[in-house]
């Protein structure tokens, strides 16, 4: 697979137009708001609507009450406009995101995203992973939402594989380039009325266009499991499921072919390692939600000088240190174990330093070695997914305040 080609001239910050809809759930809007206020990025401005909610007024009363100059309120044409087919001839940005209101980007994630785009002119969209938290922003973590593309070429084969799940194949916090500003530039028809996937049919439409996707598998965004005011678990009839399936599935043939048979290649694998545990291991230290750069160790013996360099420019903005006599000054000490010499660097740290300290300690591995860990560090505080563990030292999984 090619590599993005590297844009080394100097553009402008990118404008980012944020969109978000309420519907019933007003009671989110501090927290979103202050999100929204705390990017490190400060070139955006927030369009905000009410979806038709109970109480008609509450959403703008909430806006008119900030009287802040980039945060605007529109009226929605139609419900759900905000999310399916977000009206862009509103916006003066360069770039589009939308964030439900009950998820929470972290402080970077605009800084993030604006320095891949300005670096990147041919990619069209950029997501991110996710922490999923049970119902809200500070609940138990679910799991952490990194995946891999690596063999896939387009977001429709990537569905289609059994192995990869439709809401974890196309990462979060889901950005566009805005080229026209025309109302049909994210979406096949006038109105949306489906209950998922809608975000697949954008990704259609920069596929087809010729855009590139580039998926950053660094955690920027909190995501909610099923909350009960998301867009995707609302509940529809049977023709309307089979309306979206129609849409989503029933592509013109000779467009739908195109995918198929890998004629469109448009998913970049600038990110993706072999060694992809290791940026799962990363996923769960507990330093995403602040604006602050930490120095990281990282060890696992796997890893090879370019997979290396890859995770330097994945958290370009961090200190990374792979040498074991140059970790005692990091903040945070990242273990990813698959193997007897992985498990020689873990206690090779803990006798050269004689323990960990204060220091925040996260040592991933597989379920099976979950006896002979508790045998040599005792009854940590511990996390199990996806055939993982990931225990936790100085550090637990309640969300920071």
């Amino acid at each position: 697979m090619s590599r993005l080609k590297e844009h080394n001239g100097i553009n402008k910050d990118m404008k980012f137009t944020i969109f978000s809809g309420f519907f019933n759930n007003i009671q989110y809007f501090e927290q979103i708001t202050q999100a929204v206020l705390s990017q490190t990025h400060t070139n955006w401005e927030w369009l905000i609507s009410d979806d038709f909610s109970d109480c008609s007024t509450c959403v703008k009363d909430k806006v008119d009450k900030l009287n802040h100059p980039n945060i605007k309120f529109v009226k929605p044409r139609w419900k759900k406009e905000f999310y399916f087919n977000p009206p862009v001839e509103h916006s003066t940005g360069d770039i589009m995101v939308v964030l439900d209101v009950d998820d929470l980007p972290h402080p970077k994630l605009l800084e993030v995203y604006n320095r891949h785009y300005k670096k990147y002119p041919e990619v069209e969209m950029i997501s991110c992973a996710s922490i999923a938290r049970n119902n809200n922003v500070k609940g138990n973590v679910a799991f952490s939402k990194i995946t891999d593309f690596k063999g896939l070429s387009n977001y429709n084969e990537a569905t289609n594989d059994p192995k990869k799940q439709i809401w974890r194949s196309l990462g979060d916090a889901r950005s566009y380039r805005i080229r026209t500003r025309r109302k049909h530039e994210f979406a096949f028809k006038d109105e949306y009325l489906y209950t998922f996937c809608e975000d697949l049919i954008k990704t259609y439409n920069i596929e087809l266009r010729g855009g590139k996707i580039l998926y950053l598998p660094r955690i920027l965004h909190t995501y909610v499991q099923a909350s009960s005011n998301s867009i995707s678990w609302n509940k529809y009839s049977k023709d309307v499921i089979e309306k979206q399936n129609e849409e989503r599935l029933g592509l013109p043939k000779h467009i739908q072919g195109k995918f198929d048979s890998n004629e469109i290649n448009t998913i970049d694998h600038r990110y993706s390692i072999d060694s992809h545990e290791v940026l799962n291991a990363i996923a769960y230290c507990d330093f995403y939600s602040t604006s602050k750069s930490y120095k990281l160790s990282i060890f696992n013996s796997n890893l090879s000088q370019e997979e290396k360099d890859i995770i330097n420019e994945i958290y370009y903005d961090y200190k990374i240190n792979y040498n074991l006599e140059q970790a005692n000054d990091s903040d945070y000490l990242i273990f990813s174990i698959s193997n007897i010499d992985d498990c020689n660097l873990l206690y090779g740290y803990k006798n050269h330093y004689q323990g960990f300290g204060d220091k925040k300690v996260i040592i991933r591995f597989p379920d099976e070695m979950k006896k002979q860990m508790e045998m040599s560090f005792g009854q940590f505080y511990w996390f199990s997914f996806g055939g993982y563990t990931t225990m936790f030292i100085n550090q637990n999984l309640q969300a920071p305040e």
